[in-house]
């Protein structure tokens, strides 16, 4: 099985995991698998003159390092904290719809980023709308980054299909550094409820 495609599945199955999960512990594990995946596909896609392999480990290591940041300074309750079942039906619903979109959109997406592959542009436009919306449905300073590294993850993986320089790859993983900092920050001194913590 290519690369690419295994790394799409990935891709999926981590996204799904961190669109429904209500653990904290598993979104971090579940966005972790997300790395892994896109990784795998930007092994196979790239702009031309690029190396595919130093770019892709740049990304996967940059989101890795903002993961352990997140996981480090993430406080017990937060670790401990699940949310309720009410609306996990309506993840899963949601969750369809935006993989339908994602999929009808490829073939488009793949006409105005030339260089981008399929396993690319469906993977990319998954991560990126499930990590934007994801951000809408869930609560805490913490499990905001987290979706939105998600969408950032989509929105790397489409980029790298027009512009794959090391420096760039290099700039969006301190961009994904950044906003984990900020969130471990946020989460630190405020709690899931949105009440600061003066603890």
């Amino acid at each position: 099985m290519p690369f690419a495609v295994f790394g799409m599945l990935l891709g999926i199955a981590g996204a799904i995991a961190l669109f429904t999960s209500r653990s904290w512990l598993r979104c971090l594990a579940a966005q972790g698998v997300v790395y892994l995946g896109v990784f795998l596909v930007l092994l196979e896609q790239s702009a031309a003159g690029s190396n595919p392999a130093e770019l892709a480990a740049i990304r996967l290591v940059g989101g890795w390092m903002a993961l352990a940041v997140l996981g480090a300074t993430s406080s017990r309750g937060a670790r401990e904290t699940v949310e309720e079942d009410a609306g996990f039906i309506f993840r899963i619903f949601l969750f369809c719809l935006i993989f339908l979109v994602s999929w009808s959109i490829s073939g488009g997406t793949m006409q105005w980023i030339p260089g981008a592959a399929y396993e690319g542009a469906v993977t990319g436009a998954l991560l990126l709308f499930c990590g934007l919306i994801r951000t809408g449905l869930v609560r805490g300073p913490m499990q905001v980054v987290l979706s939105l590294l998600s969408a950032f993850s989509g929105f790397e993986l489409l980029f790298s299909a027009i512009d794959a320089s090391a420096l760039m790859a290099a700039m969006l993983a301190v961009s994904n550094l950044g906003l984990a900092m900020v969130g471990a920050y946020l989460g630190t001194h405020i709690d899931p409820a949105g009440i600061e913590n003066t603890g």
